[in-house]
């Protein structure tokens, strides 16, 4: 189900919304293991699914400002090849899928927030969040040294206990591609935000993890 939130949200969420709800009935389009060994470019989508695929990656193209897309240059790259209607493509895992995996993700993070009576980081939503260097730049340039000291030892703490024992949060499965980091970069800079004492720091983020490592799969 689509969240409301008071932070800016991404303009057209309702139009990707949509689109990731629909499921291709011959999906998933991965490739075979004679394309991975003989590294074959193959169908990416097909005839059914090809359009609405496109649309979903023009609109998921204009997500994760000043990250690379928010989930790294390779994945990066098979977003804009996709947005480009590209049907051939070489990547082990549906695009569709991974599309979906990671907007799941953004709405599951911005729910943590919510549910904590957290801040948004940069009053944004977290697909649609200014990432976490323009984050930490800002407050460089607006607080005062022992504030930005703070927030930064808060967030690098925060960061640390959510990537321990394991990463937090629903892992990708075999179609859906690779882990969404900016999930944690987002939830480490909400709760450095609430700028709470280092041990209740650490408590709310072991109940920010409960929480969020109670989701198993997201799709």
């Amino acid at each position: 189900m689509p969240l409301s939130f008071s932070p800016a949200v991404f303009p057209e969420a309702a139009t990707i919304e949509e689109l990731m709800v629909i499921k291709c009935p011959n999906g998933p389009h991965i490739p075979t293991e004679e394309d991975l060994e003989k590294q074959n470019l193959f169908e990416v989508t097909c005839s059914e699914c090809h359009e609405r695929v496109v649309q979903m990656a023009q609109l998921f193209s204009k997500t994760c400002p000043n990250s690379d897309g928010g989930y790294g240059p390779l994945t990066y790259g098979i977003v804009r090849d996709m947005a480009a209607g590209n049907r051939l493509g070489g990547c082990n895992l549906d695009i569709a899928y991974m599309m979906t995996y990671r907007w799941r993700m953004g709405q599951l993070a911005d729910r943590a927030v919510k549910k904590f009576g957290l801040p948004a980081p940069s009053n944004e939503t977290c697909i649609i969040w200014e990432g976490l260097g323009l984050w930490l730049y800002r407050h460089r340039t607006s607080d005062s040294e022992s504030k930005q000291n703070e927030v930064g030892n808060l967030q690098q703490l925060a960061n640390q206990k959510f990537l321990q024992p394991h990463v937090s949060g629903p892992q990708p499965d075999s179609t859906q591609g690779y882990y969404f980091g900016r999930f944690i970069e987002y939830l480490s800079a909400a709760v450095a935000e609430a700028r709470l004492p280092m041990d209740e720091t650490e408590k709310l983020v072991e109940e920010v993890k409960a929480y969020v490592n109670s989701f198993t799969h997201l799709s």
